[in-house]
């Protein structure tokens, strides 16, 4: 069997699938219960025959029965309810008019059935005959002291009950016809409700392919919540990424203009032209590696996660080998855990934090992570002189360095802020715990 592939048409078919199941089973367990209902409530009315019958029975030396019968369909012949009664040697001590003479083979065949103790009620269905039969058993005795018994005898056609059961079936099968259809109304209108919101986040994702739209709304169901968070995580990196080439390329020439201006003015100085080319083209490859390696930070995959001490090992036997002339040391306090953020970019972070960490310690670099809330703490700590309050903020912006005698570009922590904005954490600066400055990055 091949599954259509409209979830709709699905969500239809296995709930039709089931509903039917659910009817078919409902109606057989009615017309079962309500058949047996049907015979047990006949089976009552002959007993209640049986005994009107004893009572206006008068047992002497024989059995006497009236002419005329509580009951008027006992005078009637094809009424379809009969009563009789044969002695102890099975012959015919009597029988009301409406039962046919002599008995029939199949009416017989009952009464050999339904051979019980005195004083104990049994019935039959003959099904040849059409009938339900009763029977009791009575013993009496005679004026003479004889002990006698007779078997009495009441019948009623099942044809009529036969017939109330067949239009109950078709009753039946017809209304739950009409409640297989009413329940698939409602059942299909409650499935078209519930899929909406599929339908509006299609709709919302061809509106941000158009470009009428920059991200999904919060607004979603529980079950399609993480979905819609995560695609929102997508389009803001992508939308990062898309602001950082743009940025990018307006810094890049910005950055340029002054070395392009240098070199031109150069052309009539041919005395320093040599050692101030060299100076000017180094410092323009750098800004321009630093800014495509900003740029290409932002198409990284924001959904992906990476094993954090596989990189923290990684990062730390590359800075024991740069700073190899010093006795240095990097702790590593980080379990088996991984963050959700790609692993280039979280080797470029982390480098970032952790040279400048190795740079400005005395001796020893700790790298460890905690746990806030949600939250995942990747804390570098340095046993260093610290950063002052005033300037922890100010050293997050591109440009700034808290030691203007170290080289560089004072772009390390700026990069860092914004890889980890772009998944949504933040960065901040403390004491540690060591003496020197901490840095935490917040990861969602």
């Amino acid at each position: 069997m091949r599954w259509p592939k409209s979830m709709l048409a699905r969500a239809l078919a296995s709930s039709s699938a089931l509903l039917i199941l659910i009817l078919l089973g409902g109606v057989y367990l009615f017309e079962r219960q309500a058949e047996h209902r049907a015979y047990a409530e006949q089976a009552e009315r002959l007993k209640l025959h049986l005994y009107n019958l004893l009572a206006q029975a008068e047992f002497g030396s024989t059995l006497s029965m009236p002419i005329n019968l509580l009951d008027a369909r006992y005078e009637e012949q094809g009424s379809g309810l009969m009563a009789w009664a044969l002695d102890e040697a099975g012959d015919t001590a009597w029988m009301s008019v409406s039962t046919p003479s002599p008995l029939s083979a199949s009416m017989l065949g009952s009464v050999k059935q339904l051979d019980r103790e005195p004083g104990e009620f049994s019935f039959a269905i003959n099904p040849d005959v059409a009938l339900h039969v009763a029977h009791y058993r009575v013993l009496w005795d005679t004026p003479s002291g004889a002990t006698r018994q007779t078997r009495f005898f009441v019948a009623e056609s099942t044809q009529d009950l036969i017939a109330g059961l067949q239009q109950m079936r078709e009753q039946v099968r017809f209304i739950a016809g009409v409640l297989f259809i009413v329940v698939l109304s409602v059942q299909s209108m409650v499935i078209l409700w519930s899929t909406r919101p599929l339908k509006q986040l299609v709709k919302q994702v061809q509106e941000i392919e158009q470009g009428t739209r920059a991200n999904l709304s919060s607004e979603w169901p529980t079950e399609l919540r993480p979905l819609s968070d995560n695609l929102n995580i997508l389009l803001r990196g992508e939308q990062d990424r898309r602001d950082r080439i743009r940025k990018t390329l307006g810094d890049l020439a910005h950055s340029l203009k002054t070395p392009l201006a240098v070199l031109k003015s150069l052309q009539t100085q041919d005395q320093t032209l040599a050692s101030e080319l060299h100076e000017q083209v180094s410092r323009m490859d750098e800004m321009v590696q630093w800014q495509l390696q900003r740029a290409v930070g932002g198409a990284r995959n924001v959904l992906s996660k990476t094993a954090l001490v596989a990189v923290v090992e990684r990062l730390r036997a590359t800075l024991l080998r740069v700073y190899s002339d010093r006795d240095l040391s990097i702790d590593v306090q980080v379990g088996d855990v991984a963050v959700r953020m790609d692993e280039r970019d979280l080797l470029e972070l982390l480098g970032n934090v952790m040279d400048n960490a190795c740079k400005y310690c005395r001796s020893r670099v700790v790298v460890s992570m905690t746990t806030e809330g949600v939250n995942k703490v990747i804390l570098v700590s340095d046993d260093g002189d610290g950063i002052s309050p005033d300037l922890r903020s100010l050293l997050l912006e591109r440009g700034e360095r808290a030691d203007r005698r170290q080289p560089g570009q004072g772009l390390g922590l700026a990069l860092t802020v914004d890889i980890v904005s772009s998944y949504g954490g933040r960065v901040e600066i403390t004491e540690s715990e060591l003496g020197g400055a901490q840095v935490a990055l917040w990861l969602t």
